[in-house]
């Protein structure tokens, strides 16, 4: 502020990098001053002229942007310090305007004068825009830090967070509030704690509760939350002069975080590991759970999946941390269970869509419509001969949540009807009229047929492979879109090892339906053992048999 005082008439915004060397500690702040306006961009406080770097970075700005290098305190003037600093902004010329000695004095003054009402009228226009010199967030449920509010925030400041209940049927939620740069709550400066009671008893991840922290000028925190569907509230008023550190203090906070950076980030892996797990945990039970899903499970998968999923919350309630390994073990072993029981029903079984009569495996070569997904097959299906019901073998054993090896970090939930009469599969562009998997983060819609495609298959000795792509020139439609199919699907297609042969998802299946005979005892193949014949598109091959992929 002492240097800015007579830079308020100036014209355009200028940089200003402030380096304080006193006696036994460096401090670097960058000031961005516009008409009377200084906004502070950061600070560093340490003994190291490195925090200007760090300083820089914090602010989100290259050295070649700061306009001035303005120096204070009294180690300022050795030369040496001088010189390296200059060195570092490539030789730009340091400011000495101001007394090193007499700057913090000078600029105290003119806040007192601001602050009061005192002075001239240039000292009124003066506005300090300060940092919050600490990240400010909540402890969650696994004594993780949540960052609401992060480190080096202009203030006046207001930011706001969803949060969710981790657990079934909780009433209510605490939220201890913290400051510091540290990914364990606990090893911050705790700041004061909150109850929000009141909250709707209703399955984990399902509450939907948004946190605000409003901080004033004066530097007062407010945190506040409340649950939506009820609206329900509660808050806490954090004041300077109440569990707030010194500048000391945070120093060696923001110093403590970057020396024990690594078990930090080992903390935040393992508290990830362990959240995406419990996750999909109970994600998993409450689609088993919801009625209308479960009673179209086979009743056999639906026992053995549930067994599993009791094992791994048991395993859970009785360990606070573990390695990431074991988590993800758990969470391979969760996924293989639900695999597994679509392989070991001995090719009979029930299915809610037809409790009246068991369903049997059976390999007749032609085509039929699944009566889940509505989306023809051909070969292999379960079959009531007495009601002439059909089912792929996807749907047959279609699991409460799956995955994808083209998503594989997100979940996809069965779901019995499309959420829209407008809802297309995204592998082969068809409209979706019954069963299928959704994944809300991606928006992603998939047939379970579709969802279980081969990733690779072998025809006439030609290898194809799944690709998350809609290539042009497709061997059998010569197009490069899916017709009847919005524009967002890019839908997919298997492609030859050569990379000469393309084959989009959907047009496999019509090759495949197409080439079928009354008389035939075999179901056609891909149709790639004859390709001068198929580039002239005189219909599919009958070699090989990869008509399982639509099973």
């Amino acid at each position: 502020m002492a240097y800015g005082l007579d830079k308020i008439h100036s014209d355009g915004k200028r940089n200003v990098l402030i380096f304080d060397l006193g006696g036994g500690t460096t401090d670097v702040s960058l000031v961005t001053i516009e008409k009377g306006v200084f906004e502070v961009k950061a600070v560093a406080g340490d003994t190291h002229l490195e925090l200007v770097e760090k300083c820089l970075t914090d602010a989100k700005m290259d050295k070649c942007n700061v306009h001035d290098v303005v120096l204070t305190g009294g180690s300022s003037r050795i030369p040496k310090v001088q010189r390296l600093l200059q060195e570092l902004f490539d030789g730009k010329e340091l400011n000495k305007s101001i007394h090193p000695d007499e700057a913090v004095a000078y600029g105290a003054a003119i806040q007192a004068a601001n602050l009061t009402g005192m002075g001239n009228k240039q000292v009124q226009r003066v506005v300090l825009i300060d940092v919050t010199p600490l990240t400010l967030g909540l402890g969650d449920y696994l004594g993780e830090m949540s960052v609401v509010i992060p480190r080096n925030n202009a203030i006046p400041t207001k930011m706001e967070r969803k949060f969710t209940n981790p657990y079934d049927n909780q009433t209510s939620l605490r939220f201890p509030v913290y400051e510091g740069e540290r990914a364990r709550a606990k090893d911050n400066n705790f700041l004061g704690e909150f109850t929000l009671s009141g909250i709707p008893a209703v399955p984990a991840d399902k509450a939907s509760i948004n946190v605000c922290f409003d901080i004033d000028a004066n530097g007062i925190l407010n945190v506040s939350a409340e649950e939506k569907t009820t609206g329900v509230s509660c808050k806490i008023t954090i004041t300077n002069d109440k569990a707030r550190l010194s500048k000391e203090e945070i120093d060696r906070m923001v110093d403590d975080a970057e020396n024990y950076k690594v078990q930090d980030d080992e903390y935040r892996k393992q508290a990830k590991a362990r959240a995406t797990l419990e996750q999909y945990a109970y994600n998993l039970r409450h689609t088993l759970n919801v009625k209308e899903i479960g009673v179209k499970l086979a009743v056999a998968s639906k026992k053995n999946i549930e067994t599993a999923i009791d094992e791994v919350i048991q395993w859970l309630d009785g360990i606070q941390l573990a390695e990431v390994a074991e988590y993800e073990e758990k969470r391979k072993g969760l996924e293989l269970i639900c695999e597994g029981e679509k392989v070991t029903d001995n090719g009979r079984g029930t299915h809610g869509c037809h409790p009246q009569h068991e369903l049997e495996l059976k390999d007749i070569p032609k085509p039929y419509k699944c009566d889940s997904c509505e989306e023809q097959g051909i070969g292999e299906r379960y079959r009531c001969d007495k009601c002439d019901f059909n089912l792929h073998q996807g749907c047959m054993f279609a699991l409460p949540t799956t995955s994808h090896e083209f998503y594989p970090k997100s979940t996809f939930k069965f779901l019995d009807r499309p959420p829209t009469g407008n809802t297309y599969c995204d592998a082969c562009g068809k409209r979706v009229l019954g069963f299928l998997y959704r994944c809300e983060e991606k928006n992603v819609d998939l047939h379970p047929c579709c969802c279980n495609l081969e990733t690779e298959v072998i025809d006439d000795g030609v290898t194809f492979r799944l690709r998350r792509t809609l290539f042009p020139n497709c061997i059998w439609c010569k197009k490069t879109t899916i017709e009847d199919s919005p524009s967002r699907i890019n839908g997919l297609s298997y492609v030859s090892s050569c990379q000469q042969y393309h084959f989009h998802v959907r047009c496999v299946m019509e090759m495949v339906v197409s080439g079928w005979k009354d008389d035939s005892q075999e179901a056609p193949a891909i149709g790639v053992g004859q390709h001068d014949a198929l580039a002239r598109r005189s219909g599919p091959s009958r070699k090989g048999d990869p008509t399982h992929i639509f099973g």
